[in-house]
């Protein structure tokens, strides 16, 4: 005699939980993704796996939520650094406009060329189709200097901070969370030897036969 299936529950279609008078879960409400009524589902009838019973909370505890943090912080540090390279490979542009624009006393005309200016630089992109035409003003006491410019500074070099030795060490944190940091050795350069390895693999294992267990023994109980 074998189980034909098991029928699974997402855990984003979980609403609440039902507790009796000692506390304990009973049932879970399962809100369903297709809508319609709230159904009720007995835990008597269910495998209910999870990593820890600390304070019996039914929902257990993720073994990948210590990693939050380095998740967090490396997802932004990517996003700066993404933003950074097509800052940088495109330059910081730089546009000039006639002084009068910028008066508290200027007219409309000047206020909209202004703002129009201003609305340029900041949405200024490299993209496949790109140009500017802006009108050709020169200044009546120098008529060498324009005062309608636009142009672009290049970079300045290496940032100063090596992102990639920040991001691969978000890495093996994210990795050590699960005592998988193993996979990091010889990584980005890095050596590590074979005792150390097989150290921290058998570590692992242990690790994921105690998760094993813990499904083994609710099987066992139900």
């Amino acid at each position: 005699i074998g189980w034909r299936k098991f029928a699974g529950r997402g855990q984003e279609t979980l609403l609440h939980w039902i507790f009796n008078e000692a506390g304990d879960a009973t049932h879970l409400i399962q809100l369903l993704p297709t809508g319609g009524p709230l159904l009720p589902v007995p835990l008597d009838r269910c495998l209910h796996f999870r990593t820890t019973p600390y304070k019996n909370n039914p929902e257990g505890r993720s073994i990948i939520r210590n990693a939050y943090t380095s998740f967090y912080y490396k997802k932004v540090i990517q996003e700066i650094e993404a933003i950074g390279v097509s800052r940088d490979l495109t330059g910081l542009t730089v546009c000039s406009v006639p002084p009068k624009w910028t008066m508290k006393n200027a007219s409309p005309e000047d206020k909209a060329a202004y703002a129009m200016a201003k609305t340029l630089v900041r949405d200024i992109a490299r993209n496949q189709q790109e140009g500017i035409v802006i009108p050709s003003i020169r200044n009546d006491k120098e008529p060498q200097v324009l005062d309608f410019d636009i142009r672009l500074l290049s970079t300045g070099g290496r940032r100063q901070f090596a992102t990639n030795d920040i991001i691969d060490r978000y890495d093996h944190r994210i990795a050590a969370t699960v005592l998988a940091d193993f996979i990091t050795l010889g990584a980005s350069g890095k050596v590590g030897s074979y005792a150390q390895a097989r150290s921290k693999v058998d570590t692992f294992t242990i690790a994921i036969i105690n998760l094993l267990d813990l499904v083994t023994a609710e099987f066992n109980r139900k």
